[in-house]
């Protein structure tokens, strides 16, 4: 019966493994789980866990993780050290795996636990997995494989020691063929021939290091759902055609059952986020979810402003759709009890399920995160926002219309502030923002000298306004508007008494002073005064 050990799971990795060191004693150790540690907000280490390093920066904290680590029971850590890691770790009780440095901790995460999931499958008694298919696929071929979906994402790939190039690791590492080799691609026609054929294509170019290639259209139903591929030679050729010929078929279904599966617990988990966010009940909430219905929530926005760098290729989602898509992997990377709903508009929302591994101050940091990870991977500007921490399912709804409500505040700020907020850190603005919205159907708050004097632009009653309005942002503190307006307290002075003159309002009366600054913040002038104007 197959088992996940520590050896089994460094087969899997295959070439994104650089170094480990590991002895005997500890290739048969089990892994059950893939944990990251950092730390500041990882999750806690457990027996049998392989242990992504993300927060060991220098030798040291290797050290002491590798130390955290062995206390804890766990089975293995990774690493990044571009020059190997200290001796001190890698003699220690828990064997140290090093990996690529440009290969990303999510990614990782998600190789390790796909890997682990899959053999969990299969020691149920369940079908063969894809990883199965493709190791047992390169076998016969006598080379190394990939498994690809439609849109030439990577879904799985053999692990045995035959020879790779710089191709085949960059696709593994982006988990899709870069770029520059899908132009070359196109422009080749192998793109047209692998739709027209029934028989693998051999792919070919003139690029210093890279092997050749043949690849056959894997077809269900009438149409292709994906692309099997495997690296050869000229000896070879013929010989692996007819695998690979005779594979496609089967490997075609393993690819639909694989996919099928992904998509009913994605569709769940789409469902769940939108019910939970209409306020309805959630069968199932801890299975999808990893929270009961009184545990805490919070409601998280995303909003990418711009396109990007360009489109995608085609089929590839927008931006909304990418930030959505990238959200997903990153809080599932980070094992957060979190669910993304579907996007239907300009906005991403996304459900957090509160708790000891995810408080609320947690969930402000993972805005942030997310924002800037998005913004990085993708070149988008992203705002972020988060809505009030309700303590139950029940209140989702309220939460999610305080993150839109943020949003917009968010959106009404063109300055160099802040692209993420909390409510309770912009609620007096949110509470602005809702009252402009009711002054606009408000008859008499449309009224009166100062909307007359808004609506001017003549420089005279811009400048009034203008210091009007600060000199009540700072409740009437003289000293604190001019500093404010670049000018002398005594033009201040002068200024406030001319708009008392000139609207008949007396800035002392209390209800007069209120109604002034409600209209002078609801309603902004025509343009904004340059400092000392």
């Amino acid at each position: 019966m197959p088992i996940s050990t520590v050896e089994w799971v460094i087969d899997q990795l295959g070439a994104l493994v650089l170094h480990h060191d590991l002895r005997p004693d500890q290739a048969a150790v089990p892994v059950s789980r893939v944990v990251i540690d950092d730390p500041e907000h990882g999750a806690p280490l457990s027996p049998g866990c392989a242990v992504l390093g993300v927060g060991t920066r220098t030798d040291d904290e290797l050290v002491a993780l590798v130390d955290r680590a062995a206390a804890a029971g766990a089975a293995m850590v990774f690493a990044k050290r571009s020059g190997g890691a200290d001796p001190r770790a890698v003699t220690g009780p828990v064997p140290v795996v090093e990996v690529a440095a440009d290969l990303g901790w999510e990614q990782l995460h998600v190789f390790v636990r796909t890997a682990l999931l899959h053999l969990g499958e299969a020691r149920l008694g369940g079908p063969r997995t894809l990883f199965d298919v493709a190791n047992t696929i390169a076998v016969l071929v006598d080379g190394a494989v990939v498994i690809e979906d439609e849109h030439l994402r990577v879904v799985a790939y053999s692990s045995l020691d035959h020879p790779i190039d710089e191709a085949r690791r960059a696709t593994i590492l982006g988990r899709q063929i870069p770029d520059r080799y899908v132009q070359q691609i196109r422009e080749a026609g192998i793109t047209t021939h692998l739709t027209s054929s029934a028989e693998p294509v051999r792919f070919d170019i003139d690029d210093v290091g890279m092997l050749p290639r043949l690849a056959i259209a894997l077809r269900a139903g009438g149409r292709t759902v994906g692309l099997l591929w495997a690296i050869t030679d000229d000896e070879h050729e013929a010989a692996a055609a007819r695998v690979m010929a005779d594979a496609a078929p089967d490997v075609a279904v393993e690819l639909l059952r694989h996919l099928t599966a992904d998509a009913t617990l994605v569709t769940d988990r789409l469902a769940a986020a939108q019910q939970l966010l209409d306020g309805a009940r959630v069968p199932h909430l801890r299975e999808l979810l990893g929270a009961e219905p009184t545990d805490g929530f919070v409601a998280l926005a995303l909003r990418p402003r711009g396109p990007g760098p360009g489109p995608g290729a085609p089929g590839e989602p927008d931006p909304v759709g990418r930030t959505a898509q990238f959200a997903t992997v990153y809080l599932d990377a980070f094992r957060v009890p979190a669910l993304v709903a579907p996007v239907t508009g300009t906005t991403v929302d996304i459900v957090v399920g509160l708790g000891e591994q995810t408080p609320a101050a947690r969930a402000r940091e993972l805005l942030d995160e997310l924002c800037a990870r998005t913004q990085a991977t993708f070149g988008l500007e992203v705002l972020g926002a988060l809505g009030a921490v309700v303590p139950d399912v029940r209140g989702v709804p309220g939460s999610r219309r305080d993150a839109l409500a943020v949003l917009e505040v968010l959106e009404a700020d063109d300055g160099p502030g802040s692209r993420t907020a909390g409510y309770d850190e912009v609620q007096s603005q949110v509470a602005l923002h809702e009252l402009a919205r009711r002054v606009d159907g408000a008859e008499h708050l449309g009224r009166g000298p100062i909307p007359r004097l808004l609506a001017s632009t003549a420089k005279p009653d811009l400048q009034l306004v203008e210091t009007v309005r600060a000199y009540l942002d700072t409740a009437g503190d003289v000293g604190h508007a001019a500093e404010a307006l670049g000018v002398h307290r005594n033009t201040v002075r002068y200024r406030v008494s001319k708009f008392e003159s000139a609207t008949g309002l007396d800035l002392d009366d209390p209800t007069a002073r209120l109604v002034a600054h409600v209209q002078l913040l609801t309603r902004p002038a025509h343009s904004n005064l340059p400092a000392g104007a």
